[in-house]
């Protein structure tokens, strides 16, 4: 029914870019394992969005802060030399022995996924040890309130005795007129006004009971993590708009000519044709098919399973560089031909449209081989030599299977067979 040349280029155009898709995926995969970018990005939520105050640059200085960030991230992990900054709480937090054995190795010393419930054990360990910390100007404060009755003495014993939510309940309380005061943190306190608002709130909202305000951070750092979800698929969907343009450029992947040769050669088009209906075979259980898959963090018991993931993982990833080779050859991409076979010389217009079939690959190559993947599939059914309910790939609609002769036996004993 859709079996038209004009069809046909435009399978042929899907199979071009989910091939270059998945070489992307597997090049952004591999960035963003020997980057660490997730256990980065989970490392500055914790401690420059949760456990410090909210940044008050513009748009333009927090976007070149990041670029800034970002080589320099590049610069230590080469160096292996540690920035030289302050410490905040929540490096004080990365630093907590429950932390650290989460690390997978020294090289990748940040885990990429905490449990909630380490969140919310550490956050209480950090706050009775900033407690401890303040406790002489706690009762130095309270020695100072009119309806103190307590000597210094008792108030110690009390103090040093109470429970981890009364201890924290008196901390808050200490900032808290600390910061009415002066409008900062006490003198080398860790805990700063935003975060202290947001623990303040958590511990009324919890009708200051411990559990419930161990829940309440729990939830806290939950919907955090659920925002450095979007963070990290919004840096790999950048990384991948630069890849895609690199491997547009290098490989001289051009839409708008890859178009022109399906449309004027047969051959070209109805090979990329079969190699699309093979594919559909070959990636239907690619990890990098499959949407949200997510593998930056692994249990002990999973470990098997992983193993299994990167042993089938490597196997489609050496199919897709031997389709994408006989893809290109069939093309003929590369830069060993010139624009033009009439080596006539080259325009504006000659490079304006070269430009706009980077673009476009660019472009496509950010959709993702998930996308590719799907439309492929839709288009190759609707060309009628898809998978067919019943059928089989390749199996045309309408067509009708070879029936078997019927032999229609006579009741008498003569011994002929009719065939019919």
């Amino acid at each position: 029914m859709f079996n038209s040349p004009i069809f046909d280029v435009t399978i042929g155009l899907v199979l071009v870019f989910l091939l270059y898709s998945l070489l992307a995926t597997t090049i952004n995969e591999g960035i963003a394992t020997i980057l660490g970018l997730r256990a980065r990005m989970v490392y500055n939520a914790i401690r420059d969005h949760m456990l410090s105050n909210a940044s008050t640059d513009g748009r333009w200085t927090s976007v070149l802060k990041g670029f800034q960030e970002f080589f320099t991230e590049i610069i230590v992990l080469i160096t292996g030399h540690p920035k030289r900054r302050k410490k905040k709480l929540g490096d004080h937090f990365f630093d907590h022995p429950l932390m650290k054995n989460y690390a997978a190795t020294r090289i990748f010393p940040t885990p990429s996924y905490i449990p909630s419930e380490n969140f919310s054990t550490i956050m209480a360990e950090l706050l009775r040890q900033e407690f401890n910390k303040q406790l002489e100007n706690i009762i130095a404060a309270k020695l100072n309130d009119e309806d103190n009755v307590d000597t210094e003495i008792e108030l110690r014993e009390h103090l040093s005795l109470s429970s981890d939510l009364e201890k924290t309940n008196e901390l808050i309380k200490y900032h808290a007129r600390h910061f009415a005061r002066n409008d900062s943190a006490p003198k080398n306190s860790l805990l700063e006004k935003d975060t202290w608002k947001i623990l303040q709130t958590h511990l009324r909202e919890s009708g200051h009971n411990w559990e419930q305000f161990l829940e309440k951070m729990e939830a806290w750092f939950d919907d955090t993590m659920n925002r450095v979800s979007g963070w990290y698929k919004r840096q790999a969907q950048t990384i991948l708009f630069f890849l895609g343009l690199l491997i547009a450029l290098v490989l001289n992947v051009d839409t708008i000519q890859i178009a022109n040769r399906l449309s004027t050669d047969s051959e070209a088009r109805n090979r990329l044709t079969e190699l699309a209906i093979q594919s559909l075979e070959t990636y239907k259980d690619d990890p990098r098919i499959r949407r949200n898959t997510d593998t930056s963090s692994v249990s002990a018991d999973e470990e098997m399973a992983f193993n299994d993931y990167r042993r089938k993982l490597d196997s489609l990833v050496r199919q897709s560089q031997l389709d994408l080779e006989t893809a290109s050859n069939v093309i003929a991409l590369g830069w060993e031909k010139k624009f033009g076979d009439d080596q006539r010389e080259l325009t504006f217009y000659d490079g304006a449209k070269k430009a706009l079939g980077f673009l476009l690959t660019t472009f496509a190559i950010c959709l993702g081989a998930p996308f590719w993947f799907d439309l492929l599939n839709k288009l190759v059914k609707l060309r009628g030599t898809g998978k067919k309910e019943y059928g089989e790939v390749g199996e045309l609609p309408g067509k009708a299977k070879a029936m078997a002769p019927v032999i229609i036996r006579n009741n008498n004993n003569t011994g002929e067979e009719a065939v019919g």
